[in-house]
């Protein structure tokens, strides 16, 4: 199959999947944005590239923390994710006490960002 027939038939079949799927009832949040816009950015190139702002690297430290530009951008959605998770708080426990592999996962990751050599990096990444 040529890559042009399978990108079309994925292009196609994607877009009759969610025609088919179209419920007018059900309304979806725009907080789920959010995840998106993180996915693109994670998923692409850093948004100091896409406007082409490429601060100048003088020391090594510099290379491991970013640019402020990117670290704004994240900073930004993470504080609008935070401010949904507390706007939500009581469905917000419900789900996290009905989920507690989650809990434990989340621990996890906070003895590892404490563990590591750079804490301060590892709590942004």
């Amino acid at each position: 199959m040529s890559s042009w027939l399978a990108l079309l038939t994925c292009i196609f079949g994607t877009a009759g999947l969610l025609f088919l799927d179209r419920d007018k009832s059900v309304g979806t949040s725009k907080a789920l944005w959010l995840p998106v816009i993180w996915l693109w950015i994670v998923g692409s190139r850093p948004v100091s590239v896409w406007l082409g702002i490429n601060p100048v690297i003088d020391e090594a430290s510099q290379l491991v923390e970013g640019s402020p530009s990117d670290r704004l951008i994240f900073e930004i959605l993470l504080i609008i994710g935070i401010l949904v998770l507390v706007r939500r708080g009581r469905r917000t426990a419900v789900l996290l006490r009905a989920n507690w592999l989650i809990l434990i996962y989340f621990a996890y990751c906070l003895v590892s960002v404490m563990w590591s050599d750079f804490p301060e990096i590892a709590s942004k990444r």
